[in-house]
């Protein structure tokens, strides 16, 4: 496989070729420093994977997506993470927030590997249109197995987090993501979504009951018999959500 790095950081470039001087199957092809060159970099020599910084001079990496003609499997590269939702959105293989490890790396690019094996990158353009347009996204994708599933944002329940993770409850199952609670919290919030404690995101539209429960906290049942408490400060904003 080839591939391009595409990041305004010149420190960040050189320490990304040398960690994959360590993947002896794929091939670094080019670089460049902002988004009109890195436009130019892929439609010239065409790459099966670009790993893409976000914020650049000129134009950012999700504008690049736009206006590339050839489209290649993508990882972002990005020391801002608020843009980990979009990438969802955008079908990103994965999505390294710097400083990475090797071992990180290493994971990404074997799944790259591994989807680029089966599938070909399709679409890319108009889910990067409607990431740009900041719409709430209709769907996200989680990996299962060595598949990436669409999952419906309203099919979601709950989504609960932990340091660096959260788990995703929907249609009786729970997924794992190497995504920030935050990051979703943000995105999420004008669906019907209300962050009700530091550790949990409810859904609305599943909520069963309520009710107030000591220190001015609510204890709240979803439709899948899950109870989740929100805390006291932020009670008040799950009741103006609820109307009550």
């Amino acid at each position: 496989m080839t591939c391009v790095v595409i990041d305004d950081d010149e420190g960040a470039r050189a320490k990304l070729r040398a960690l994959l001087t360590d993947v002896p199957w794929l091939a670094c092809v080019g670089e460049a420093e902002d988004g009109p060159s890195g436009v130019r970099l892929i439609d010239t020599v065409k790459p099966d994977l670009a790993f893409l910084d976000i914020q650049m001079p000129g134009i950012s990496g999700l504008q690049l997506l736009e206006r590339i003609t050839h489209t290649p499997w993508v990882i972002f590269t990005t020391a801002f993470d608020q843009f980990a939702v979009a990438a969802f959105e955008i079908r990103a293989l994965d999505y390294l927030l710097k400083p990475f490890s090797a071992s990180r790396l290493q994971s990404a690019v074997a799944r790259a590997r591994e989807v680029a094996r089966s599938q070909r990158p399709s679409g890319l353009i108009e889910r990067t249109a409607a990431a740009l347009r900041n719409e709430v996204p209709r769907q996200i994708f989680v990996r299962t197995g060595t598949s990436l599933l669409a999952l419906a944002v309203a099919s979601i329940e709950r989504i609960d987090g932990s340091d660096d993770f959260s788990s995703v409850h929907a249609n009786g199952r729970v997924h794992l993501l190497y995504r920030r609670l935050v990051d979703f919290a943000h995105v999420f919030e004008s669906a019907g979504f209300v962050r009700i404690h530091r550790s949990h995101i409810v859904n609305t539209a599943h909520i069963a009951a309520v009710r107030s429960v000591d220190g001015g906290r609510m204890e709240v049942t979803m439709r899948s018999g899950a109870v989740v408490v929100a805390s006291r400060g932020r009670a008040s904003v799950l009741r103006q959500a609820l109307k009550l």
